[in-house]
């Protein structure tokens, strides 16, 4: 296959291979080296450029580079910048599967997990660092690239790592391991058993060696997911994961048995995450007495750092996983021989059905873009799937392909979704709906363009709805490619001509919008569509044969006809554009009109449509558009819309450019010569001059006729190629004329441009044309006479024959003839003007002049090898090495071996001439013309192009074809998937021909770029980045603001440059250093990099703001983030930068600082020890390249420790200096908080400065210090870990995992049951025990004296903490300070005062206990003073905390302290206090074993009893709230000791306090929650279980919850003993309330607590007891208990229910629906509320119902429409509607519609013969005369039938038009059948009227007749 670099017309394999073998020796040196952070990253950045320019690896490099990034990206403790850095090449090398196959080798998973835990599982004491954020992000997308090499046992040892993790209780860091597991399994292969499993466990491991299902751990994954509900990113994890496995299984399905409960699951649940307002349009959570603070817990957890953007980790889009699994389980029927068998394609109706009302137009919500983004993944996934069947490489077996019927019923499933969802109000949801419909086209085109067709002629032929016309416009470009391919769907060539046409009037300058969708449309309608008139070529096509030929015959023929009016809609659309152009604003292209105005945005759009129509026109069609445009040009002059006239004049011909010239250069040449002989331009006059409403800052309008020639000269001699070599004299005068004539700036600097287009169309390469088909078939006279026929065709790269501008002799020598000449002119002027001379040009003119030559120069040689730089800087090799460049050829004019003579002039001229003469003007502008900003400007823009000129293009050149392809590949391509996915049975290597040529373009052009990357960093160069830099801090804000764009561009190419800038710019910042360097430059002559003037020196503040602007440029910042010193030299300038006051240099120092923390990821100071195997891997190395780059690596470590140490002292001393400022002292106290190592011994005076801050009265400084005494304390125990100086060390221990699932449960009453040792890890061992697991064994001796940790090399840091501590003064001011109030905003509890306070105790111990108890009991004893209350519980939380590893004997005296303490706080605390007390329960216990806190536990659940008859509520709260933190701590490990008091805490379910009840319902529900504990022995042993167990190897039976005795007895016995008793006691009429009523209210708090839960095991075995109870409530008599029994009932169906729970409460509800003949007539209250009910249930749980209760259901609902009640009847037959348009199955319709047809037949006589009189009318109450029977019976079919009507809103299916003509009958008879008529006509009016034209085909002539009778506006069905 031929590759793209073949494509290029030059070589370019000989320097790629030479490329990559250097790259492969530096990285094997750098690895060997060790050396990380500066040689190993600047390799891996050569080997990142050598992807870039598509050379291509061998499979075996590229397994051996991507084994070696793996490593890297994955070694712990190094920098997260080169982590980075590693992991992005590594998936770059991993990505394609083509290239890199899942056989070319195995990776190890376990590196990379451990990768992904540091940045997810961040500890308490782990710094929070924004920067983390990236790091992370990029070890995921590696996971993403890496796991398809992970090796088949690597799922189970993954499932080994995560699933003891997995305790719902603990829900934040379940997620997080879970995203972790989900990640990194592999679903490419099976899984295989590992040894281990088959070892320890035999039984279980054979189990799962013999299932069925390959991939034995889905029916365990499906358990797990039953855990958690309604935590929607919980849920799109299992998406994922099954949704991957899903598409990566789709060649192989049979590994995967998919069983009908799990497909009911996912689609259950995937329905649930829709979140629709089903039923009355709320959910009802706003009103009920949940507890929102817990909810917050998760959803803020949510939000955080390490669980923040998970939907974009796992996939695109929150349905990505969802759309997936739907489409690859997907198969036709199969023989029921075991083989796979889905029935997806059913649910998936069912489900489309059920929420197509949310999609419709009318029915706009937050759900709307949600729902069309589902719809569009379906689509998208369908479509790739459908592609790769149609592969010639696919592997799917035959029987399980997509056939015919599936993609039928696919399509017409979602088409009419997408119909509705083009004219919705969402713009996000109706540009999904238009992607949708480009998707359903690709699988079906007959099936989808007559209706989208039959929707888009009205809108275009009215007008009279905007919205509408737009819609269809942009759904128009969205379907173009497949409409008018004409292979694929050849009738809708005929539809091109008439929608071009209809189209234009869609150019309208008023509207934006509808103009932007008109030229997308032309533009994507054209690009693969030759405009040629075939009509007149006088081609007779032969007739076809058969009926399908001649089909296909009939539409081309109608397309070759339609051709004909290709001209007439050139010219019309050339004169809409000008007819657009006249109406811009006059002042459109000013200075200060055109900068990101929508008509400039709208005008490029205008350019790039026009490109592709005129390269697409037959050359006849193109001559009629050359004479249109000649004849404009002359007669016209469009000052507003110059540049754009003329762009399109030079896209005209663009494949033979010798035609368009010959029509505009003589025009053009005659038009200036004239124009400059009357005086055009010649004023002098430059941007200062120019009138800032003139277009392009026009000195005159009087020149606008001179401008207008130059630019379509410009445009037009632009990429002509040698064709300009015809015009030479013509041009060489007008050239003469016009630089020599032109004074006014935009005269002489398009004429200056035109030298530059001359030289670059003559000297570059390029791609002549970019058509729709190759050269050689555009020239065949058989191609011209079938284009019509060729439409939409791709093509391979062997066939693309790009047509290339290569230099040729005589180009080169015309070019460098103009260049030599005005060159030499230009460098004149310019040295006359430092010279001084009068006859010199004005400088602007001269250095436009210059520039253009500059630019036009660069495109001339290749560049030379040469080393990188000449370490001109101290230290600079140690973070930058020196290397040999080699750019790459990219097709100059002269390299040293073709024309060494030309090569060496101009090699010199751009190295040394022009770098010189800018450096001796800029020294010459800074003493005489420091105050001329245009000069300075034009300065700047020279300097520029010196540097940053890319073979004789702009940066901008690439960016603008990179753009044009990114959007045409957008538009063009199938999915996300297939750029530009074959069609119709092509290759895979087919493309669009227009994209083939412009992708080789971008390669070219990025060789280009590379080239110029490769320039040595010179001192010329040096100088003038010093210039700019210079120019950077200059008075004047525009020179500041150019001369830093201009460096940000530098930085491209030469990225030494920065090094050169940051030390500028910080040497800016001190005023010491400034005024020594000024001193020092003025006495030594230094160049302009040292010099403290330049151009418009402004006063230090203009230098500060210049150089702290410069600092926060991208690449500066990175420099700083990466290494010690250039951070240390960033934060000491920053921190120092206070002699100015301005407020805005303030804000740009706060913003830099602010930068850097956000960015900071915390360098290293030692680079990491590298493992055996990379060595290996790297292989031999040259040994002399190895030792430079060890001898470097240890340097760098010697400097960074040292610039590291010297940093934190600066910032010390700074922060100690009474003169500086506090504002900078907090800075730089945050900075050492954030910088400060554990690498690094302590510094005793910054121990001191914090410990002494700490106290500060300045409370910024307080909390930045607070802040940073903590880290030091970390930092030391870190320390004294690390060296074995951590006495606590040696309790940890593992033990085997049986031991820690024998222990028995904490028990308060028995120590002696504690088995010994104590683990804090409270959420692991919950679901299955792992295999081990690390405890702290007992405590310290009693006798130990020494402190708990020491580091030696910190102890003089340990001593000023220790002599800080011990003095009261500073306990008494730390305890003061967090007493005071908050000065904003509520007060919360404070972690950081715990962290350091526990840190404190931690490490000092019983000491601090007696420093600060006297202090906290007297806070304590403040009851009205919340502060000092929150203050308390601060530092005893800290306290006992930090007492984790104090010996038992200093426990015992803090418990025999605290315990009494807390008992008098709790109760003395108040309203606004409790808070704070409960959250010091929380932050003790989190983490922490039990045992560790059994006096607290004793004290909140044994000694602290709940009172049931206690006369006041708040004293019982605080026990019920302290309770449940307790509870929600320790969760499962609770639950012996929490179940003995559940009898007192049901004792008070009937209290008559609201606060007790709503709390106690909380508290019952996490009591009943932890009652269940699975804890299997095994992994292997919960997978067995899972796989045998479950039904079908279903939803996995051991992980979901059964009855426990004795909670669940208990709750039992309350539901059906104890209310029913209440219930059926008398209602005393002095009170308002009652023990029932009371009760009841307990219930509802503790069942609505269990619907939004997170967890549902707990209300489970209880749903279907307290669903009766809960109808009971809605008929009692107190009023206040049924309005909560309603918000319960109109909640409970978010409750998510597995199958089986569904089912019974489902029987349940219609147990309550007794039949009309039996039902009580006092009981139809209960009817009603049972139907809304039941109608959102069976909504949310529909596809867990099985066919047999669906029926029933309909049956049940279907006979109450028969009720007595109207009431009944009416609610019955809206809920009937509602359950038939989630269901609708024919055989159930057909049923249903000839039962309600019968009814309706067998009435007909009675109810006739009751008409005109008034009793036969209906009353409210029940009658009992035949004739109201009648009426009831024949009521009832009626509603029947409108049912059936009413859930197909927007359909009309074929048995629809005779049920509306039975009920057209019923018009006339009595109420209120009457009223049911009239409505159900109105509602089917409202609901088809948008697709009335399509809909009414269903009826006859007749059913129209009969129905236009009856409706209001009887034209409407005309």
């Amino acid at each position: 296959m031929r590759h793209w670099r073949a494509l290029l017309p030059y070589e370019t394999d000989a320097h790629g291979a030479e490329w990559l073998a250097n790259t492969k020796c530096r990285l094997a040196a750098a690895v060997h080296a060790g050396s990380l952070a500066a040689d190993t990253s600047a390799a891996v950045r050569d080997l990142d450029s050598i992807l870039t320019a598509k050379f291509p690896l061998s499979a075996e490099d590229r397994a051996s580079l991507a084994r070696m990034l793996y490593t890297l990206a994955t070694l712990p403790r190094q920098s997260m910048e080169t982590a980075q850095l590693f992991c992005n090449v590594a998936v770059r090398l991993m990505k394609s599967e083509n290239s890199l196959p899942n056989d070319a080798m195995t990776l190890d998973w376990r590196p990379l997990a451990a990768l992904l835990e540091s940045g997810l599982l961040s500890r308490q004491k782990d710094r929070d660092m924004p920067g983390r954020a990236k790091s992370v992000e990029s070890a995921f997308k590696l996971a993403r690239s890496a796991r398809r090499f992970f090796s088949p046992q690597s799922a189970a040892e993954i499932l080994d790592r995560y699933l003891p993790n997995v305790n719902p209780h603990f829900l934040p860091t379940t997620i997080v391991y879970l995203l972790m597991a989900m990640t990194l399994l592999p679903v490419h292969a099976a899984p295989v058993v590992p040894e281990t499993w088959s070892k320890e466990h035999p039984e279980a491991a054979a189990a799962v060696a013999a299932a069925a299902n390959r991939f034995f751990w889905v029916p365990t994954l499906f358990g797990v997911w039953d855990l958690v509900v309604n935590v929607p990113v919980y849920d799109l994890l299992f998406m994922d994961i099954f949704g991957r496995l899903a598409e990566a299984q789709r060649e192989t399905p049979e590994q995967v048995v998919w069983t009908d409960d799990q497909i009911r699951t996912v689609f259950a649940i995937g329905m649930r995450n829709f979140e629709l307002p089903v039923g009355s349009g709320s959910s009802g959570l706003d009103t009920l007495p949940i507890r929102k603070r817990d909810q917050a817990s998760v959803s803020g957890f949510l939000r955080s750092d390490a669980a923040a953007d998970l939907s974009k980790r796992i996939g695109k889009n929150k349905f990505d996983g969802f759309s997936k699994f739907i489409v690859y389980t997907l198969f036709p029927p199969q023989p029921r021989d075991g083989s796979a068998n889905s029935p997806t394609l059913t649910h998936l109706e069912s489900l489309i059905h059920a929420i197509e009302g949310f999609l419709h137009p009318s029915n706009t919500g937050k759900w709307s873009s949600e729902l069309a983004q589902f719809v569009r993944n379906l689509t998208q996934d369908f479509l790739a799937r459908s592609l790769a069947e149609q592969s010639p490489d696919c592997e799917t077996p035959p029987h399980m392909l997509l056939t015919p019927e599936i993609k039928s019923r696919f399509v017409a499933l979602l088409r009419n979704v997408a119909y509705l969802g083009m004219f919705g109000k969402d713009l996000r949801a109706v540009s999904l709906a238009h992607g949708t419909l480009k998707d359903l086209a690709w699988i079906d085109p007959t099936a989808v363009f007559p209706g989208l067709l039959a929707r888009v002629y009205p809108a275009l032929e009215s007008l009279t709805e905007t919205h509408r016309t737009i819609s269809c416009i942009s759904a128009l470009g969205a379907v173009s490619y497949p409409l008018f391919n004409s292979a694929h769907y050849p009738e809708g060539g005929q539809h091109l001509c008439a929608l071009l046409h209809l189209t234009l009037p869609g150019l309208d300058v008023n509207d934006t919008r509808k103009s932007i969708a008109t030229l997308l449309f032309i533009s994507r309608a054209v690009v693969l569509v030759p405009l040629v008139d075939v009509a007149s070529s006088g081609y007779t096509p032969e007739v076809a044969g058969d009926d399908t030929d001649r089909s296909r015959f009939e539409a081309h023929e109608a397309t070759r006809l339609s051709t004909g009016d290709f001209e007439s809609w050139v010219v019309k659309f050339i004169d809409r554009l000008i007819t657009l152009f006249e109406n811009l604003p006059h002042n459109h292209g000013s200075e200060q009109s055109s900068q990101n105005t929508v008509e400039g945005a709208l005008l490029d759009l205008v350019t790039y449509t026009c490109d592709l129509v005129f390269s697409q026109l037959s050359d006849s069609l193109l001559d009629v558009a050359i004479r249109k445009m000649v004849r404009i040009c002359q007669d016209t002059v469009l000052a507003s819309a110059t540049k754009t006239v003329a762009l399109l004049c030079g896209s005209l011909s663009r494949s033979n450019p010798a035609r368009r010239l010959k029509a505009f250069v003589p025009i053009c040449v005659a038009g200036i010569s004239q124009e400059l002989e009357s005086g055009a331009a010649s004023k002098l006059s430059g941007k200062k001059h120019a009138a800032n409403t003139n277009p392009f800052s026009y000195a005159s309008m009087s020149d606008a006729t001179l401008h207008w020639y130059q630019a379509i000269l410009n445009a037009c001699v632009a990429n002509a190629g040698d064709a300009v070599l015809e015009y030479s004299d013509e041009l060489s005068d007008v050239l003469d004329k016009s630089i020599s004539a032109c004074n006014a700036r935009r005269g002489y600097k398009w004429a200056g441009r035109l030298l530059r287009n001359i030289v670059a169309s003559l000297t570059t390469v390029y791609p002549l044309e970019a058509r729709s088909h190759s050269p050689s078939a555009w020239s065949n006279s058989d191609f011209q006479q079938t284009a019509h026929m060729h439409w939409g065709e791709q093509t391979t790269l062997e066939s693309a024959e790009i047509q290339w501008h290569v230099p040729s002799t005589a180009g080169i020598t015309f070019a460098e003839t103009l260049l030599r000449k005005y060159l030499a002119v230009a460098v004149a002027q310019v040295e006359l003007s430092i010279a001084g001379s009068q006859q010199a040009w004005p400088l602007p003119k001269s250095l436009s002049l210059l520039k253009n030559c500059i630019y036009a120069m660069t495109g001339l040689v290749q560049i030379p090898r040469a080393m990188s730089h000449e370490n001109h800087l101290a230290d600079l090799d140690l973070h930058a090495p020196r290397t040999l460049l080699r750019p790459p050829p990219a097709g100059a004019c002269f390299t040293p071996e073709s024309h060494p003579q030309q090569h060496a002039f101009w090699m010199h001229q751009q190295t040394q001439v022009m770098p010189g003469l800018l450096k001796q003007l800029a020294d010459y502008m800074t003493g005489s013309l420091s105050d001329d900003v245009e000069a300075a400007e034009s300065l700047i823009s020279c300097i520029q192009a010196a540097l940053v000129a890319r073979g004789g293009l702009k940066r901008q050149a690439f960016v603008n074809a990179w753009n044009i392809y990114k959007g045409l590949k957008s538009a063009l391509k199938l999915t996300d998937k297939n750029a530009s996915a074959p069609v119709n049975g092509s290759s895979k290597n087919h493309e669009q021909r227009f994209l083939i040529v412009h992708r080789t373009y971008l390669l070219h052009l990025t060789r280009v770029g590379q080239a110029a990357a490769s320039r040595p960093f010179t001192p010329a160069v040096r100088a003038l980045i010093g210039v700019l830099a210079e120019l950077g801090m200059s008075g004047y804000t525009l020179v500041r603001k150019r001369a830093q764009k201009a460096l940000s561009q530098a930085y491209g190419c030469y990225p030494i440059a920065r090094f050169d800038v940051l030390e500028s710019a910080t040497a800016a910042l001190d005023s010491a250093s400034y005024q020594a360097l000024s001193t020092a430059a003025g006495e030594t002559g230094q160049d302009a990099m040292d010099l403290g003037e330049s151009v418009g020196a402004g006063d230090d503040s203009d230098r500060i703001k210049g150089a702290l602007y410069m600092l926060r440029q991208g690449p500066i910042q990175t420099l700083t983030q990466r290494h010690w010193k250039y951070a240390s030299m960033l934060l000491k300038a920053l921190v120092r930068a206070q002699r100015e006051d301005k407020p805005t240099v303030l804000e740009l120092i706060r913003r830099n600082y602010v930068d850097f923390l956000l960015e900071t990821t915390g360098v290293p100071l030692d680079e990491p020890t590298l493992p055996a195997a990379i060595l290996a891997e790297a292989g031999v190395a040259d040994p002399a390249e190895v030792n430079a780059a060890a001898s470097r690596s240890a340097a760098l470590a010697a400097l960074s420790r040292a610039e590291y140490t010297n940093l934190i002292d600066s910032l010390v001393e700074f922060a100690q200096d009474n003169a500086s400022h506090w504002r900078f002292s907090a800075m730089a106290a945050s900075l050492l908080s954030m910088l400060l190592s554990a690498e690094a011994p302590v510094p005793a005076k910054l121990a001191h400065f914090a410990a002494a801050n700490v106290v500060n009265e300045h409370p910024i400084m307080r909390q930045s210090c607070l802040s940073l005494l903590t880290q030091i304390l970390v930092v030391l125990k870190e320390r004294a870990t690390s060296s074995g100086a951590y006495a606590a060390r040696a309790l940890k221990q593992p033990i085997p995992g049986d031991r820690l699932r024998q222990a028995p449960l904490f028990s308060i009453a028995d120590p002696a049951s504690d088995p010994g040792w104590l683990c804090d890890e409270l959420r692991r061992g919950w679901l299955v025990t792992p295999g081990a697991q690390t405890v702290y064994f007992g405590m310290l001796p009693a006798n130990s004296v020494a402190a708990p940790f020491h580091d030696t090399t910190s102890a003089h840091a340990h001593a000023e903490l220790e002599r800080a501590i011990a003095e009261p003064e500073f306990w008494a001011k730390l305890a003061l300070y967090a007493s005071q109030e908050a000065s904003r905003g509520s007060e919360t509890f404070d972690n950081q005062t715990a962290m350091l306070v526990k840190r404190l105790s931690g490490l000092f111990e019983e000491r601090v206990i007696t420093l600060v108890a006297p202090i906290i009991e007297s806070f304590v004893s403040a009851v009205e003073d919340k502060s000092k209350q929150r203050a308390a519980a601060e530092m005893t939380a800290g306290l006992i905390r930090g007492s984790k590893h104090w010996n038992a004997v200093k426990q015992e005296a803090l418990w025999a302290w605290a315990i009494p303490l807390l008992s008098r706080a709790f109760t003395l605390a108040t309203t606004e206090s409790i808070a704070f007390w409960v959250e010091l329960v929380s932050y003790v216990c989190r983490s922490r074993d039990p045992r560790r806190m059994r006096p607290l536990v004793r004290l909140l659940l044994v000694d602290t009893k709940l009172d049931p008859a206690a006369q006041s509520f708040f004293p019982e709260t605080k026990k019920l709230l302290l309770a449940r933190t307790l509870l929600v701590c320790f969760a499962s490990h609770l639950t012996d000791e929490s179940i003995k008091q559940l009898d007192t805490y049901l004792q008070a379910f009937d209290s008559p306090y609201e606060q007790i009840r709503d709390n106690l319902g909380h508290l019952i529900n996490e009591l009943l929650q932890i009652q269940w504990r699975p804890a299997a022995a095994s992994v292997v042993g919960l997978v067995a279980g899972c796989l045998i167990n479950g039904p079908n190897g279903g939803i996995a039976v051991p992980l979901t919850r059964s009855v426990v005795a004795p909670a669940d007895a208990a709750m039992a016995q309350l539901v059906l003993v104890q209310l029913p008793k209440w219930r059926a006691e008398p209602r005393d009429p002095s009170s308002s309330s009652s023990r029932y009523g009371s009760a009841s209210k307990t219930l509802l708090a503790w069942f609505a607590d269990c619907i939004v839960s997170m967890r549902a095991a707990g209300v489970y075995p209880f749903v279907d007891l307290v669903l009766p109870e809960l109808f009971e409530m809605l008929e009692h008599w107190d009023a206040d208990l049924q309005e909560r029994a309603a918000q319960i009932a109109q909640t409970y169906p978010l409750l998510h229910h597995h199958s089986a729970l569904a089912a019974r409460v489902v029987e349940q509800l219609l147990g309550l629906l007794d039949p009309p003949a039996t039902s009580d007539a006092n009981r139809w209250h209960v009817k009603v509320r049972v139907l809304p009910v039941l109608q959102v249930l069976f909504f949310r749980h529909l596809h867990l119902l099985h066919d047999e209760l669906v029926a029933k259901v309909l049956r049940t609902v279907a006979s109450l429409l028969a009720d007595r009640q109207v009431e009944v009847r009416q609610l019955a037959s809206v809920t009937l509607s509602g359950l038939v348009r989630c269901s609708p199955r024919a055989e159930t319709i057909a049923a249903l519609e000839a039962d309600f047809r019968k009814t309706l037949s067998a009435t007909a006589r009675q109810v006739t013969s009751t008409r005109g009189r008034a009793q036969a009318t209906l009353s409210s109450q029940p009658q009992a005369t035949d004739q109201v029977g009648s009426l009831v019976k024949r009521h009832s079919a009626v509603l029947g039938l409108a049912a059936l009507v009413l859930a197909f809103p927007y359909q009309v299916p074929a048995w629809m038009p005779g049920v509306l003509v039975a009920l057209s009958r019923c018009a006339t008879d009595p109420a209120p059948i009457r009223a049911t008529i009239t409505k159900t006509f109105a509602d089917f009016k409202r609901t088809h009227q948008d697709n009335w034209e399509e809909d009414k085909q269903v009826f006859s002539e007749d059913e129209l007749e009969v129905l236009a009778d009856l409706l209001i506006s009887p034209g409407y069905y005309a």
